[in-house]
């Protein structure tokens, strides 16, 4: 009869390596000022590649990653336009960010076997970028003299 593996000591096998590939840590935090071009560097983790949608790790910026939506007037609608050929760079290019200031979600996404063309694919949240600015853009506001 076989051992019922209910505790750390059953698994006395070693049966290989797992690698997980991604960001690590996942706690980066990072700024950017809206009406400037948003980018940055010291992203570390094992295997990050050259990002395109279909064949290496993408970036977009979300308020909730793995489903949440896009900050309205953000570059290139919060999917980074390049990574460094180590990945530890990203860069939404030379359009400036008008997006709202606030707190957004850092989301990453494979790309090797994963689509990574809607928000769901971005699952992995490694950190915060800060974007400094007003919230809400519109203000109206009225002075006496």
């Amino acid at each position: 009869m076989g051992q019922p593996c209910a505790t750390v000591p059953e698994f006395r096998t070693d049966a290989g390596q797992l690698v997980v590939m991604g960001p690590a840590p996942l706690d980066y935090d990072r700024t950017c000022v809206s009406g400037q071009a948003c980018g940055f560097g010291g992203i570390h983790g094992r295997d990050l590649s050259s990002g395109n949608t279909s064949s290496g790790n993408t970036v977009m910026v979300l308020d909730t990653c793995s489903g949440g939506y896009v900050p309205t007037r953000f570059a290139s609608t919060g999917l980074v336009s390049s990574v460094s050929s180590t990945g530890a760079s990203v860069s939404w290019g030379v359009v400036p960010v008008t997006a709202a200031g606030g707190e957004y979600r850092l989301c990453w996404c494979a790309g090797a076997g994963f689509s990574c063309s809607v928000q769901n694919d971005y699952y992995t949240d490694f950190g915060r970028l800060n974007l400094i600015w007003l919230s809400p853009l519109y203000q109206d506001k009225t002075c006496a003299s």
